[in-house]
């Protein structure tokens, strides 16, 4: 699938339209040949996202932004606005797809913090070269390379970062509080994304309501994990 479509061609895209739009300005930039392989995806807050931003919803409170990376080794990118991507032929769900893929491409560093002689494994995922990590949450499987029927458990401290735990068995939920305290550890050195974890399944994170009662931690997740449980213990008991 090309990502420029067979309109009219230019050596660069055109910031004519919005010349005081910053963002914009950087886009044009940038040679049409070349932002095809620039586009990648970035975990960010939905309340920090602007009204023309091109994203994929990801739930609790989370969104995966499309950009357009800076030159290699950078680290820097530059949101890609809606009303901009006309001059490409191509519709932002095709945009997101598109940055996916070149995601796979990507190299990132996977850290097994748990998991010998076959107990419940837990992985930090990182980006490298200076290309975002975190939304590689989002192709889970192809990453640890495993089938998850049931998901994952997932945190998010980072937009270069994440944690996740695979279900596949219900000991699996037993590094749920590990998991929380590991995020909310870092939250006590600065600013995380979510100190929340979250159930991933279908491309979604479900919040999991992470919450401090009596000095324990207790959860109140959705319906849909609730229903997952009772699947885990018939597992077990096989």
């Amino acid at each position: 699938m090309a990502l420029f479509g067979r309109g009219k061609r230019h050596g660069a895209a055109s910031g004519e339209g919005c010349p005081d739009h910053k963002p914009c300005n950087k886009l044009a930039g940038i040679p049409l040949h070349d932002l095809d392989s620039r586009l990648r995806l970035v975990v960010t807050p939905i309340a920090d996202l602007g009204s023309d931003s091109i994203t994929a919803q990801l739930g609790g409170g989370l969104a995966a932004l499309l950009v357009a990376m800076d030159l290699p080794g950078t680290g820097g990118a530059h949101a890609v606005p809606a009303h901009f991507t006309p001059r490409w032929n191509s519709a932002p769900p095709d945009l997101l797809a598109r940055a996916l893929g070149n995601m796979e491409r990507d190299r990132v560093a996977i850290e097994a913090l748990a998991g010998g002689n076959g107990g419940p494994a837990l992985y930090v995922v990182t980006g490298q070269d200076g290309l975002p990590g975190a939304a590689h949450v989002l192709r889970l499987e192809q990453v640890l390379g495993q089938r998850l029927p049931h998901g994952a458990l997932v945190a998010m401290p980072s937009n270069n970062r994440f944690y996740a735990v695979p279900i596949h068995s219900g000991d699996d939920l037993g590094l749920l509080d590990p998991l929380v305290s590991a995020v909310r550890g870092l939250a006590e050195q600065g600013p995380v994304l979510s100190q929340d974890a979250f159930w991933l399944h279908d491309g979604q994170l479900d919040p999991l309501n992470a919450t401090v009662k009596n000095g324990e931690l207790r959860y109140f997740p959705s319906d849909a994990f609730k229903q997952l449980l009772p699947q885990l213990r018939r597992d077990n008991a096989h």
